[in-house]
Parts: C-alpha cells; sequence; structure tokens
C-alpha cells in the first residue's frame, strides 16, 4: 500500500515539474523576442540617426549652393549661376529620395513619429519641387536671354536681339506661370503638416513657411510683366532679385 502511494506521489509531483520546465523554455522565449525587439528598435534608432545625418548634409549642401548661386548671380556669371542650380537640384533631390526610404517608411508607422516623419518628408518633397519647378526653370529661361543676346554681359539690353528673340521673354514669362503654381501647391503642402514632437523640426517647418510664402507673393508680383505691364528690364531685374 506504501509503495503504491509513494508511486502515486511521485507521479502526482511529476506534473508540477514538467509545468515548471515548460515555464521556464516559455520565460526563455519571451526574453529572446524581447532581446529581438530591443536590438530592433536600436537598429531603427541608429538607421534613422545616420539618415537624419545624410539629410542634414544634402540641406547644407543647397544651402551652399543657393548661396552660391546668388553671388553668382549678382556677378551675372550665368554658367556658375546654371552650376549652381543643377547642383541644389541634385541635393534636394537626393534628401527628397532619402526621406522616402524603408527606414523612414517604418518610422512612419509608430505612432509616437507619425507626425514628425510626415514634417520631415514634406519638407524634403517641397525642396525637391521648389528647385525643379521653381529655380532651375528660371535659371534656364534666364540664362537663355544671355544666350540669345538679349541681354549682354553686362545685363544690358539688346534692342536688336529683342526682337529676334522675342520668344525668350515668352519662356521666360511661361516659367514664371509655372513657377507661381509650384510654390502655390508647396505652400498648401505645408500648411497641413501636424505639430512635431521636435522643436527644432517646428521651426524648420515656420521658416519654411514663411520662405515659400515670401516667393509666392514675389512671383505673383512679377507675373504682371508678361501681360504687357512692364519692360524686359524690370523683368530681368526681378528675376535676377527673385533667383
Amino acid at each position: 500500500m506504501d509503495d503504491i502511494q509513494t508511486s502515486g506521489g511521485r507521479a502526482r509531483h511529476a506534473a508540477p515539474r514538467h509545468e515548471r520546465r515548460r515555464a521556464r523554455r516559455a520565460g526563455r522565449v519571451v526574453l529572446a523576442l524581447l532581446l529581438v525587439l530591443v536590438l530592433a528598435c536600436a537598429g531603427l534608432a541608429f538607421a534613422l540617426f545616420q539618415s537624419v545625418s545624410r539629410l542634414h548634409q544634402d540641406s547644407v549642401d543647397v544651402s551652399t549652393s543657393y548661396a552660391s548661386l546668388k553671388a553668382d548671380m549678382a556677378s551675372l556669371d550665368i554658367d556658375a549661376v546654371r552650376s549652381d542650380a543643377q547642383a541644389i537640384e541634385r541635393a534636394a533631390s537626393t534628401a527628397k529620395a532619402e526621406s522616402e526610404g524603408p527606414v523612414w517608411s517604418i518610422a512612419a508607422l509608430l505612432p509616437a513619429m507619425g507626425d514628425d516623419v510626415a514634417c520631415v518628408r514634406t519638407l524634403a518633397s517641397v525642396g525637391e519641387r521648389l528647385s525643379s519647378g521653381v529655380t532651375s526653370p528660371l535659371v534656364d529661361r534666364y540664362g537663355a536671354l544671355f544666350d540669345d543676346g538679349v541681354l549682354d554681359a553686362k545685363g544690358d539690353i539688346s534692342s536688336t536681339a529683342l526682337v529676334s528673340h522675342g520668344d525668350d521673354v515668352s519662356a521666360l514669362g511661361s516659367a514664371i506661370s509655372d513657377a507661381q503654381a509650384v510654390s502655390s501647391q508647396c505652400e498648401s503642402q505645408l500648411d497641413q503638416l501636424g505639430t512635431s514632437h521636435f522643436d527644432e523640426l517646428n521651426d524648420t517647418v515656420s521658416k519654411a513657411k514663411k520662405n515659400v510664402s515670401a516667393l509666392g507673393l514675389a512671383l505673383d508680383a512679377l507675373a504682371p510683366a508678361f501681360s504687357g505691364a512692364g519692360s524686359l528690364a524690370s523683368i530681368a531685374s526681378t528675376v535676377s532679385n527673385l533667383l
């Protein structure tokens, strides 16, 4: 009888030990999954840090090239101005592509980062659209006035060349009209943004809104010159100051 009880007692104790082993295995699995999650989050954070660093460098490149463009416009070095515009467009395009990468797509899925990612992506998109839809076309059409001799090396107008190349002025007018549309669309993009968790990012959005608004006003002031209300001299001067 004792043997039976002893055997039964062992049987009764065997089940709890088995369950404890299962619990330990489950605990190790949970810890492993948590470790994987922590490493994944750390990897995402590092990848975001690297991406932000690249975006910062792109913005520095845009700012540097734009400063060069302003200086070259003042000296009427049109070849250099074209090179500056190309550099701006390349850097802006690179920034937009960076912001659309998988790292930012993953970050956008995180509830706490949605507005932040939206701000970064919109700023990059607006920068690319302004460079390709405003700066580059205006530089191209303004440069054509020099290529065809409508404006000489000093920026003075040649009446003879103006008669022969009046289409250059019309093309510049079309570029300004297109730039107005791009500027308006970019302003709408920025107005739709929410508030970021980062003050620096909010400040950047605020500055972008002011700059795009000022650009729109400048383009609106320039457009009437192509309806017969202005002269080529005023047009050339205004475009130069706008760029």
